[in-house]
């Protein structure tokens, strides 16, 4: 049996860098801005009365809140790299098929005879680590948020767009229909 897609056309480790960063922004961001109002009511500055509990223990409330978003924020790489190892692509028969998630997985088979389009693409992050992604399109909704392959280098992504619009070619000419 052949290597799945996967490790012919390997996905780079910077894509944990790309996941990491993204998400660390969002919760730097969501959680500065969580954390000023958090801090303003622990402190009073919302209130003048304030429960007996909260005042007694507002030091310790204010470290357990910065500890509790510490720890989200080290979760993010190592959950991403779960997704990295879980991030699964290959043809099977007539279809491609991704499977993602670590805790919530998906995953999209979608049939040769039914992609309209393949292309490959850059973010800013993207560029600045040398990532690209190759998307699949189908006419469904599905397919343009779960079908692409993320985090391949240049070479990989045109092999794998070439490889998947022979595919295409392939089954136009053996089922006379076009996509």
């Amino acid at each position: 049996m052949a290597d799945p897609l996967r490790r012919v056309y390997p996905l780079r480790k910077r894509k944990i860098i790309k996941k990491t960063i993204g998400g660390a922004i969002g919760l730097i961001l969501f959680g500065g801005f969580t954390s000023l109002f958090v801090m303003l009511w622990l402190y009073g500055s919302f209130s003048r009365e304030m429960p007996p509990f909260i005042v007694a223990h507002r030091d310790t409330l204010a470290v357990l809140w910065f500890v509790f978003w510490a720890v989200l924020l080290l979760w993010n790489p190592i959950r991403q790299c779960f997704y990295f190892r879980s991030y699964f692509y290959d043809i099977t028969g007539r279809n491609i098929v991704i499977r993602k998630g670590v805790l919530a997985r998906q995953e999209i088979s979608l049939p040769f005879s039914k992609i309209t389009d393949v292309y490959v693409d850059q973010d800013i992050i993207d560029a600045l680590l040398g990532l690209y992604d190759v998307h699949v399109s189908t006419p469904t909704h599905t397919s343009s948020q779960f079908a692409h392959i993320d985090g391949v280098n240049r070479a990989d992504s045109e092999k794998l767009r070439n490889l998947f619009l022979e595919r295409i070619d392939e089954n136009v000419s053996s089922t006379g229909k076009g996509p």
